[in-house]
């Protein structure tokens, strides 16, 4: 929405949030935040800002200024949210969904790594029959899908009508890859050269943006998915 939210290391580790309505900012700073290094480490949604800190996860509520641990010394790795639902990967290697309204969870995958929110559905890369690929969780129909890639992806983010990714094109470069809801198909979205690297995807509800870096160029790439109508059915076999 309005916000931005990024972690500050100087003499003490703290989280910062600044409100794009009324040009102010806030600092929330204290013994929770001890060994959060990184914003890869926090996702927020709302009024809702989640971390990872000491195997813990932490929510702050921006609106009452409260924060509490969700779950104590369950957690690996990434928390990702969306409106009252959070994941995370379990020190076990499962991946976890939370409901903030029951304040209950359950492992949705024995495994599983880097798992993104959107809607009903959550991406994450697993392996299955010892190939890396990503997985599509739908949380209303509790069924999983899988998605072919290589064994080299990463940078996995999803948005209203796909999911996008860094990919390995050969040996020397990397591009970025969707998959498309309307028709489940695997898509190139940025083109390659010598030596080329297209890194780090990110979403925003119906647009891509990426980095992308060909022949020792850097630009900053731009993509706009079709508009899907409708709810999110990972299940659509076009």
């Amino acid at each position: 929405n309005n916000k931005i939210v990024w972690v500050e290391i100087s003499s003490a580790i703290s989280l910062h949030i600044f409100d794009l309505t009324t040009n102010t900012e806030r600092t929330i700073q204290g013994a929770k935040m001890n060994n959060i290094y990184s914003s890869t480490d926090l996702d927020f949604y709302g009024n809702n800002i989640i971390w990872l800190d000491d195997s813990k996860v932490f929510l702050h509520d921006l609106q009452n200024g409260s924060t509490k641990e969700l779950m104590p010394g369950s957690a690996k790795l990434l928390p990702s949210i969306w409106k009252n639902k959070i994941s995370w990967v379990q020190s076990s290697g499962g991946i976890y969904l939370y409901d903030l309204v029951t304040g209950s969870g359950k492992i949705i995958a024995q495994e599983g790594n880097s798992p993104v929110i959107f809607e009903n559905l959550i991406a994450y890369w697993c392996t299955r029959n010892s190939l890396r690929k990503i997985c599509l969780f739908d949380i209303s129909k509790n069924t999983e899908k899988e998605i072919n890639t290589t064994n080299l992806g990463n940078s996995l983010s999803i948005g209203a009508n796909f999911i996008v990714w860094q990919d390995s094109v050969d040996a020397l470069e990397t591009a970025i890859f969707y998959y498309d809801f309307s028709d489940s198909k695997v898509k190139q979205l940025s083109k390659y050269g010598p030596y080329s690297e297209s890194k780090i995807p990110s979403t925003s509800l119906t647009r891509v943006a990426w980095e992308d870096g060909t022949y020792g160029l850097s630009a900053i790439m731009v993509f706009d998915p079709p508009v899907v109508s409708g709810n999110l059915d990972i299940d659509n076999d076009g």
